[in-house]
């Protein structure tokens, strides 16, 4: 009986334990596609701003 007692006690700390483990890791990728995300949309306004400054530069200079 106490042998059982123990194993249970011990399944429900591993399951309790994938649980969190897995909680975590959903947060860190969610975290991880979030600044990807992030990263992606300032690359796009760098590449922009990038343009206007050469159409810019290229109206000064045909001036």
């Amino acid at each position: 009986m106490e042998n059982e007692k123990t194993a249970r006690s011990a399944v429900k700390i591993s399951l309790i334990s994938l649980f969190v483990f897995l909680i975590f890791g959903l947060i860190l990728i969610s975290i991880t596609l979030t600044q990807i995300n992030a990263t992606a949309a300032l690359d796009k306004k760098v590449k922009v701003l990038e343009e206007k400054i050469e159409k810019m530069q290229n109206n000064q200079a045909s001036r």
